[in-house]
């Protein structure tokens, strides 16, 4: 689960510039070097900043895989965590370079695009989630 979990990461920080730009109606084009620009400037803060709910998803994804609950709840609980994770993140960040006793709701809406390209990038990476969960069960299987 752990290459899952890293290759959907990585996808989705490749979403999210997309996204970003989409979802707050940016004028640039990504074709101009401006564009590019941007889209790299975003991709790279998305990368060091999405570090912690990398980090974090490694633990969730484990955790949820040692359930005793059919794969397909897994993976709809696979799903709620990650978009849970993102707002985590977020207070973990602003805690970290920001006073948390200025923190309003409204600073989370940074978080929306994140959430869409987490969710796109699971739904891409849907056949790869349950070719690891039964490889795990068959590991397991072979394990007792």
């Amino acid at each position: 689960m752990f290459m899952y979990c890293f290759i959907t990461w990585l996808v989705a920080n490749l979403l999210h510039p997309f996204v970003m730009l989409i979802v707050f109606q940016s004028d640039n084009s990504l074709i101009s070097a401006e564009g590019f620009g941007t889209f790299f400037m975003i991709f790279l803060y998305t990368m060091i900043f999405s570090i912690p709910s990398l980090l974090t998803s490694f633990i969730v994804l484990h955790l949820i895989s040692l359930m005793s609950i059919s794969d397909g709840i897994k993976f709809f609980n696979w799903i709620v965590a990650a978009l849970l994770i993102i707002p985590f993140n977020l207070f973990l960040i602003f805690h970290l370079f920001d006073d948390i006793k200025m923190m309003k709701l409204s600073d989370f809406e940074i978080g929306i695009p994140a959430m869409i390209a987490v969710t796109l990038a699971n739904l891409i990476r849907v056949p790869y989630f349950f070719k690891d969960i039964q490889q795990l069960k068959i590991k397991r299987e072979s394990d007792k």
